[in-house]
């Protein structure tokens, strides 16, 4: 309660703490590392408070104030001993908060500190993969002129190729491409970029990846291939240039069974008069349902 005593500018920060306590959703110390409280951090740091606690959505205090582009808390943290590659919370890492929300100056400050640029943890796989799910175009550029793995795998996504895919950033897509990524990277939830971008209907980003060289025909993940993964987000324009370009309908997916089965599971009537008109096979045995008949029927 020194602050208090001082007269201190920062002794709101300590009523309200005080009032909120049992329901501010950080802990204490987390609070005043994403508010930018100073002298509040120094005072609990001064009194032995454990400098690595954690929290589920972002992690660390140095996540949290990496983060909130707290620039002072983080110097603070890291001259305190703070581990800049401590993983924990859905970003993973500091440099990975950072680099999610857009923080140049933080993502440099922790590199200089010795963070990990691949670092593989949390939710979405790496910096890269943050930066490209968001969009940050000065972020990508940064971390991949200082040796960021631009075909990196982890994460929901699993590669920043199919994070950039399944946010329609189709100019992100470009970069990543130009420095080299792997089109085919197989990881994360849709098994590669040219599926996630199937899914959500980002017909601009597909055509790209089929002129540039991506397996049609990839498997992969929950829905096998693209072409399935197109069929359950119900894209048919998407199934269509997917077929024009050699996607098999006839192979035995992991969701659904065949083509044909997913599309009439799904109740997508459209697609599967298309893929019929196409010679898709009616009897297929599938892994879900034996036939396209028995994903209708649902068994």
């Amino acid at each position: 309660m020194q602050l208090l005593e001082d007269g201190s500018h920062q002794s709101p920060a300590w009523f309200c703490l005080l009032t909120i306590w049992n329901s501010v959703i950080l802990p204490p110390f987390l609070f005043c590392c994403q508010k930018g409280y100073l002298e509040c951090i120094s005072c609990f740091l001064e009194n032995d408070t454990n400098i690595g606690v954690t929290d589920e959505e972002y992690g660390s205090a140095l996540a949290v104030a990496s983060y909130w582009n707290q620039i002072d808390i983080v110097r603070l943290l890291l001259n305190k001993g703070a581990d800049v590659d401590l993983a924990a919370g859905r970003y993973g890492s500091a440099l990975v908060a950072a680099a999610y929300s857009n923080n140049l100056e933080i993502v440099q400050i922790l590199l200089d500190s010795g963070a990990d640029i691949n670092s593989a943890d949390g939710e979405y796989g790496s910096a890269l993969a943050a930066a490209s799910y968001q969009g940050h175009t000065n972020i990508a550029n940064f971390l991949l002129q200082n040796g960021a793995d631009v075909s990196s795998s982890n994460g929901k996504y699993g590669s920043a190729l199919a994070a950039a895919s399944y946010s329609d950033h189709l100019e992100f897509v470009h970069l990543l491409l130009n420095y080299g990524a792997d089109i085919n990277s197989a990881g994360g939830e849709y098994g590669s970029a040219l599926a996630a971008a199937s899914y959500w209907g980002r017909i601009k980003i597909v055509h790209l990846f089929l002129d540039n060289g991506a397996n049609v025909n990839a498997p992969g993940a929950k829905y096998g291939s693209a072409l399935v993964a197109a069929i359950y987000g119900n894209e048919p324009e998407i199934v269509c240039l997917l077929l024009q370009n050699g996607a098999d309908m006839n192979l035995a997916e992991r969701e659904g069974g065949s083509a044909l089965a997913a599309a009439s599971h799904c109740g997508c009537i459209n697609i599967v008069w298309l893929l019929l008109e196409n010679g898709a096979d009616m009897n297929l045995v599938g892994k879900d349902y034996d036939t396209a008949l028995a994903a209708v029927l649902g068994f």
